[in-house]
């Protein structure tokens, strides 16, 4: 099978509470994650479903049948990735930037009653932003540390504070 990979999209004919979106991946697959290898066999279609971005009041939810295919070089049956959303996410990546820039105004709870889900989606799309933009700061350029520890209440409970003297200040949370 050729490297790349094709879809077509359809909207559904029905009315409800919310707009789905149906996708059909194409027969063209692109190489697996695993080893990058383009000889693979077809083992099946997994339906997922997708949130996206809400049109007005309505919430949008895509659902796509994606191939499972078997690399015959490493054994390996994996879901071929999609190009919208992140591996193991139940949401876009438009979902997530437009929950994020809702979480700079509004509260948890008010971006998760907005957007009609629960404001654990909501901390979790938080999380991974943090996690990806200041897990590892960059300390090529320290010169000073200053270290500080502090009690906290009774008993052995300290909280150990790191901070520069780059703009900024702190290296840990």
């Amino acid at each position: 099978m050729d490297g790349g990979s094709e879809a077509t999209s359809m909207c559904a004919p029905r009315m409800s509470a919310t707009s789905h979106l149906y996708r059909e991946a194409g027969c063209v697959f692109g190489g697996l994650p695993a080893c990058g290898s383009n000889d693979v066999l077809q083992h099946g279609c997994i339906h997922r479903l997708w949130r996206e971005v809400p049109i007005g009041p309505k919430p949008v939810v895509i659902q796509m049948g994606i191939p499972r295919v078997e690399c015959r070089k490493c054994a390996t049956i994996r879901q071929i990735g999609v190009g919208f959303a992140d591996e193991r996410r139940s949401y876009t990546r438009a979902f997530a930037r437009y929950a994020l820039g809702l979480s700079r105004y509004m509260t948890i709870q008010d971006v998760a009653r907005h957007l009609n889900v629960g404001w654990d989606l909501i901390k979790e799309i938080q999380k991974s932003y943090l996690q990806k933009h200041f897990s590892r700061p960059k300390l090529s350029k320290l010169s000073q540390i200053a270290i500080d520890e502090i009690s906290i209440g009774k008993g052995p409970k300290y909280l150990t504070v790191l901070l520069t003297s780059l703009p900024g200040g702190g290296l840990c949370r």
